[in-house]
């Protein structure tokens, strides 16, 4: 059992971590993500699987879009890249939208844009 000062010092690597994460692009964010729960784990004492690797992911999150932006804007925009398969806006929250594709490739490719 951890005693507080030891609770404390995790909270303490667990903030610091997370502010590092903001700085990163996404992919370094899978990685640091696995060294910090890596370091969790030794300190705690349990076991937690990690990822061997980094995966691609076939769904794109857009965020900062303008308020006004509709679904039929965002399908118009990606349809044009391969493996397109539906846009979803998140209701409740404006400018958020998920954008899936049927591979990490047309996703990827729409990336770029």
């Amino acid at each position: 059992m951890m005693n507080s000062e030891e609770v404390n010092r995790a909270a303490n690597a667990v903030a610091a971590a997370e502010a590092e994460l903001q700085e990163l692009p996404l992919r370094d964010r899978t990685r640091r993500i696995q060294s910090v729960i890596a370091a969790q784990t030794t300190m705690i004492g349990t076991t937690v699987p990690i990822m061997s690797e980094v995966q691609l992911n076939s769904t794109l999150f857009v965020s900062n879009l303008p308020n006004e932006t509709t679904k039929e804007a965002l399908e118009i925009l990606f349809r044009q890249f391969s493996g397109y398969r539906d846009v979803r806006l998140v209701s409740g929250r404006e400018g958020i939208a998920f954008i899936d594709f049927d591979n990490d490739a047309g996703a990827a490719s729409a990336k770029g844009i």
